[in-house]
């Protein structure tokens, strides 16, 4: 016989408690995504490459002369 979370409705409760909690972050979390899109306000990622701050001294770097 397997035993289960349904088997001690504690722990059915318990688990049922955290999945309503995630699943209220995710509806907030698209509430505000939504909310930006339709502003036109978007968030930069911190990860694409142009987006990224220039290197220091990285303007000042000049061609080698051939």
């Amino acid at each position: 016989m397997l035993i289960s979370e349904q088997s001690f409705p504690h722990l059915q409760a318990a688990h049922d408690a955290r999945l309503e909690q995630e699943l209220e972050r995710r509806r907030v979390a698209r509430e505000r995504r939504d909310e930006l899109g339709a502003s036109g306000a978007r968030r930069r990622a911190w990860w694409r490459p142009s987006e990224r701050m220039p290197q220091p001294g990285a303007a000042d770097v000049r061609a080698l002369p051939a």
